[in-house]
């Protein structure tokens, strides 16, 4: 679930829906996108390993048309570590994500794009298939993601 792209903050129905869902005893779990680095950190022991996983997820999100490919094509350093033409991937998770999140428009996919980066890193993690399922109402979204898992 994304925050409200006007608000920045969840809007009152989504609390709602999340406090069901909980109260039904389902296991949630709400991170900031820039916390992948340390989640995979702790099952890894490269960090170029970990920063291999998101310039791989990137790759198979990236399309022509997206916020994804705005940012690189104006950031320079993103860019080059996602050709790999550079090694400095220091502060690698937190340099893209926040880079991504400050070109956000108002109709844009890049929920979808950030949602789908997230999980082909986190498909990565040492545990079992179907260890995650999305929900959504959004045909596109579904399709988005959906679609990136299948390149």
């Amino acid at each position: 679930m994304e925050l409200a792209s006007q608000s920045h903050s969840l809007e009152e129905c989504y609390v709602r829906y999340v406090k069901k869902i909980a109260d039904y005893g389902i296991a949630l779990y709400v991170i900031y996108e820039e916390e992948l680095q340390d989640i995979m950190e702790s099952c890894f022991s490269s960090r170029q390993q970990v920063n291999n996983y998101l310039i791989w997820a990137i790759r198979m999100i990236n399309s022509p048309v997206s916020t994804i490919a705005k940012t690189l094509l104006e950031d320079e350093g993103l860019r080059n570590i996602v050709e790999e033409k550079s090694k400095n991937t220091q502060d690698f998770y937190t340099r893209f994500f926040s880079g991504v999140r400050k070109k956000k428009e108002t109709g844009d996919n890049l929920g979808e794009e950030m949602l789908a980066v997230c999980l082909h890193v986190l498909v990565k993690l040492p545990e079992e298939e179907g260890k995650f399922c999305v929900i959504t109402d959004d045909k596109g979204a579904a399709g988005k993601i959906d679609a990136s898992f299948r390149r």
